[in-house]
């Protein structure tokens, strides 16, 4: 993450994360929100303690910004 501070997790039972890496924002997601998956076969050489799952995203508008400028500055140099 750009910028990295120590952060606290306030939510004590188990939770995966949204991570924005546009606005630092972290938003939390109930494990009943994933479903289930397959524990790969390195896994489970070990004792599995516990799973958690980060997403890191970038927000959508700040995205389509950037496919818009990069396609303007395709059109002009195409001139």
């Amino acid at each position: 993450m750009k910028n990295s501070l120590a952060r606290y997790d306030g939510e004590m039972k188990p939770h995966h994360h949204i991570i924005n890496l546009d606005t630092n924002e972290i938003l939390d997601i109930d494990p009943s929100e994933i479903g289930s998956f397959q524990i790969p076969e390195k896994i489970k050489q070990f004792n599995l303690d516990s799973i958690s799952i980060n997403f890191f995203v970038h927000s959508k508008a700040i995205l389509s910004r950037f496919e818009e400028l990069k396609a303007s500055r395709l059109k002009k140099s195409n001139y």
